[in-house]
C-alpha cells in the first residue's frame, strides 16, 4: 500500500527531511515534500536502505510544556468566614473566584482520519497504475520499435531475393538461348529447318548417306540420362529381320540382340506356351517388358495364358502382394 513521506518518517523514527535525503540517494529526485506518495516498490527500497544509512537530520524534540502551577488555597480563615457570612471577605485578602471546572474536550471521532487514510490509499494506488501504464507504455514502445526494424530486415531480405531471383532468371535464359543454338536442332534451324519433323528427316538423310559417323564421337548429349532412357525404351536390338511393328530396330549379333526374329522367336514363344499350361500357370504378369513388344507376345502365346503387363521397376511389400494376386507367375524382364 502506498505511504506519505511523514508517515514513513514516522515508521522509521526519521525525520522527513531525512527520508526525503534518503530517496534522494536512492535516485528519486521527483519526491520533495512530506506530502509526496511512495509507491510499494519505493517504500520497500526506503527501508531496506534505512537498515544500513544512518539518519541525518534528526527529530526535532518536541519542547515540554511546563506543569502549572498548583493553585493556591484560600486560608482557613476565609474559607470559614465565607461559610458562615456569605459575601464576607478576610481584610486584605483577594475575593477567591468560584469558577466552574473546565468541560472535557470531546473525542475525536475516527471517521476524519479513516477518509483521510482511504484517500491516501486511493492516491497510492492511482500513483502505482499510473507508473505501471507508464511501464508498458515503454513496453509497448519498445516492442513497436523491434517490430518495425525485423520489417525493415526483411523487406530488404525480399528485396535482396528478388533481385537474386532475377539474375538467376537472366542467366537460365542466357544459358537456354546458348544451349538451343549450340544444338543439334539450333544448328538445324539455322541452315534452314523448321520443327522436329524437318529435323528428324535431315538426320535420317544424313544417317541414309553414312554422313553422321565421323560426328557421333563428337556429339554430346544434353540430357545424358533422358538420351539413355530413349535407347532404352524406343531402340530394339534384334538378332534378325526387325519384325513389323515394334518401332525403331537395328539388327545385331544374336549375343547382344534383345530379341530373335522371324521362325526362330515364333518357336520360342511357342515352347513358352505349353511349358506355362504344364505348370499350371494360366495367368502370367510380366514387368518391364517394352510395349512395344506386347502385341508380339500375345499374337504368338498360346490363347489360353492369361497375359498381364506392367512397367518395371522395384517392388514393395505390398506391390509385390499385388500382383501375386493378379497372376500364378511374375516374370520380370531383363
Amino acid at each position: 500500500m502506498a505511504l506519505r513521506v511523514r508517515k514513513l518518517a514516522r515508521e522509521l523514527e526519521r525525520s522527513p527531511e531525512d527520508v526525503l535525503l534518503l530517496l534522494k540517494d536512492l535516485g528519486y529526485e521527483r519526491y520533495r515534500t512530506p506530502e509526496d506518495l511512495l509507491t510499494d516498490d519505493v517504500v520497500a527500497r526506503a527501508r531496506k536502505a534505512a537498515r544500513t544509512t544512518p539518519p541525518r537530520a534528526r527529530v526535532a524534540a518536541t519542547a515540554r510544556s511546563a506543569p502549572p502551577a498548583p493553585r493556591s488555597k484560600p486560608p482557613i480563615e476565609a474559607d470559614l468566614m465565607a461559610q458562615l457570612v456569605p459575601g464576607a471577605v478576610r481584610t486584605g485578602a483577594r475575593p477567591v473566584a468560584r469558577t466552574a471546572p473546565p468541560l472535557p474536550a470531546p473525542p475525536r471521532g475516527r471517521g476524519p482520519v479513516l477518509a483521510e487514510e482511504r484517500a491516501d490509499e486511493a492516491r497510492g494506488a492511482l500513483a502505482a497504475e499510473r507508473e505501471r501504464l507508464e511501464r508498458a507504455r515503454a513496453e509497448l514502445a519498445a516492442e513497436r520499435a523491434a517490430l518495425a526494424d525485423e520489417r525493415d530486415r526483411l523487406l530488404a531480405e525480399r528485396d535482396a531475393l528478388r533481385l537474386e531471383r532475377d539474375t538467376l532468371e537472366r542467366a537460365v535464359a542466357e544459358r537456354d538461348r546458348t544451349v538451343r543454338e549450340r544444338s543439334v536442332l539450333g544448328l538445324l534451324e539455322a541452315r534452314g529447318l523448321s520443327g522436329t519433323d524437318e529435323a528428324e528427316r535431315a538426320v535420317a538423310a544424313l544417317a541414309q548417306h553414312k554422313e553422321l559417323g565421323r560426328l557421333l564421337g563428337g556429339l554430346t548429349p544434353i540430357d545424358p540420362e533422358g538420351f539413355r532412357r530413349l535407347l532404352a525404351d524406343r531402340l530394339l536390338l534384334v538378332a534378325g529381320p526387325p519384325p513389323e511393328g515394334v518401332g525403331a530396330a537395328v539388327q545385331v549379333a544374336e549375343d547382344r540382340a534383345d530379341i530373335a526374329t522371324g521362325p526362330e522367336l515364333h518357336r520360342r514363344i511357342a515352347r513358352i506356351g505349353q511349358g506355362l499350361l504344364l505348370e499350371g500357370c494360366r495367368r502370367v504378369l510380366v514387368a518391364g517388358l517394352s510395349p512395344r513388344l506386347h502385341g508380339l507376345l500375345r499374337e504368338h502365346l498360346d490363347p489360353r495364358v492369361e497375359l498381364a503387363f506392367r512397367p518395371g521397376g522395384v517392388r514393395d511389400e505390398a506391390g509385390i502382394r499385388a500382383d501375386l494376386e493378379r497372376g500364378d507367375l511374375i516374370v520380370t524382364w531383363n
